[in-house]
């Protein structure tokens, strides 16, 4: 399940549970519902996916640490 840390504003935070990579995220309202979905940048895993009123936008702040 997607979990954003909510900051200031419509948006927040995320981290891919796959790799660890950091994201803000926006959240918008949109007119019509729409099924979408975002994948991490570094990893390529599917982050979130959703069927709503709302879209959702995902900028990579951070790169994992290697391990």
């Amino acid at each position: 399940m997607t979990t954003i840390q909510q900051t200031a504003g419509c948006g927040g935070e995320f981290t891919c549970e796959s790799c660890g990579a950091l994201y803000a995220v926006r959240i918008e309202e949109t007119p019509v519902q729409d099924r979408s979905a975002a994948r991490c940048e570094v990893c390529g895993q599917i982050m979130a996916d959703w069927q709503s009123g709302h879209s959702l936008h995902f900028v990579l702040k951070e790169r994992p640490q290697p391990t």
